[in-house]
């Protein structure tokens, strides 16, 4: 765990001194925002529908992996884009087990390094939360517009500290094919910060007494 958060520290140290008009990028793409998503690969255990297996080392331009994208004009990673496709989607191509192509492990710290991210679909991966609480990091990643977490097992109280993310057009956390986890908000003031949204899908939180 302190290797892991060294390696993010280290990352993140990277991607704040760097000036985005004038560094020199091998590819279209930050070398500290793809050592970023290295590192969110290293935290994902099992990919079994090889979607991150473009994610490589030598691959430096991380505009050509599966689900980045990159702007043209800067190189930045704005849009990170893994959804997995839903149950219904799965049962018309005969799949019986949807779990059985979510990603495994954990959301990654690193994702911070990634400053201009607008876009975030990790949705579907119905496993990939773990029965976990979501992270509260994410309230920390304030570019964002589009925030869909939706049917992936997350479980327990919903953070806050999304309320920070006071871009958010589009923010989808519900568990409608999930019906065993349980998210709830002790306090949803946050929500009033979000001034600018226009979708809202909690999927009918509970909140506690």
């Amino acid at each position: 765990m302190a290797a892991a958060s060294l390696l993010f520290v280290l990352i993140l140290a990277t991607a704040s001194s760097v000036d985005c008009a004038s560094q020199e990028s091998n590819g279209s793409c930050f070398s500290a925002e793809r050592a970023a998503l290295l590192s969110f690969k290293a935290g994902i255990t099992s990919d079994p529908g090889n979607r991150l297996v473009s994610w490589q080392q030598g691959h430096h331009d991380c505009c050509r992996w599966s689900g980045v994208t990159s702007s043209s004009s800067t190189g930045q990673v704005f849009k990170l884009d893994l959804r997995n496709h839903s149950p219904t989607e799965y049962e018309s191509h005969g799949v019986k087990d949807p779990k059985s192509h979510s990603l495994r492990g954990q959301v990654s710290l690193s994702l911070l390094a990634l400053r201009r991210l607008r876009y975030l679909d990790l949705s579907m991966n119905t496993i990939l939360g773990d029965a976990m609480a979501m992270p509260r990091f994410l309230g920390s990643l304030q570019s964002l517009t589009y925030l869909n977490l939706s049917n992936m097992g997350f479980n327990g109280i919903i953070p806050p500290q999304l309320g920070n993310l006071s871009k958010l057009v589009h923010l989808d956390i519900g568990n409608v094919y999930s019906y065993h986890y349980h998210q709830y908000s002790k306090d949803t003031s946050w929500l009033a910060r979000l001034q600018s949204l226009e979708h809202l899908s909690l999927c009918q939180p509970q909140q506690s007494r």
